[in-house]
């Protein structure tokens, strides 16, 4: 009769082992260079070129509600809608590609922004000329 070793999560050699680690590497690696972090060409993250994309979609020089600018750019951007709201608020903050109206919240003091039904944005004129 013959019988297996006992299983043992110190062992690393398995095929499975390794198949897992590769894989794991390659997503990881795939998700910080491709979602994470900021590209060199425009420093923006792929949601934020989403985020503006979906603006200059529906683009007509009015405010819009960020609710409704959320709910064009998860067409593009598959990740859910708090990921959506939280990368405009930031880009809104920083006031050079999207002008918002409300309460967009304080980083020096903490306050959070208003909910996306609440508060509004637009592309700014550099947005307008520059990017598109």
């Amino acid at each position: 009769m013959l019988t297996r070793p006992p299983f043992d999560p110190r062992r690393v050699d398995s095929p499975l082992h390794r198949r897992v680690n590769l894989n794991f590497l390659e997503y990881a690696s795939y998700v910080i260079s491709d979602r994470a972090l900021p590209a060199l060409a425009d420093g923006l993250k792929p949601v934020q070129r989403r985020i503006l994309w979906a603006l200059q979609l529906s683009d007509d020089g009015r405010f819009t509600k960020v609710a409704k600018v959320v709910g064009d750019t998860m067409e593009f951007h598959p990740h859910g809608d708090a990921s959506i709201h939280e990368a405009l608020v930031v880009l809104a903050s920083k006031r050079y590609l999207i002008e918002g109206q409300g309460n967009f919240g304080n980083l020096l003091t903490g306050d959070p922004p208003a909910a996306a039904r609440y508060i509004e944005c637009r592309l700014t004129d550099l947005a307008r000329e520059v990017l598109f």
